[in-house]
């Protein structure tokens, strides 16, 4: 009982951590897209 409680435990740990993970990927990804778009916008913005 001990070890299926254990081994449930790390799966639900492990996906806690892979979503985290995958949060804040997604966000530095979502940065760097709008840093390009900021300097696309102020490259127009000059001309």
């Amino acid at each position: 009982i001990a070890e299926n409680f254990i081994s449930a435990l790390s799966n639900i740990t492990y996906q806690e951590i892979s979503l985290a993970w995958g949060v804040d990927s997604n966000i530095e990804k979502l940065k760097k897209t709008l840093t390009a778009m900021k300097a696309v916008v102020l490259a127009a913005e000059q001309k």
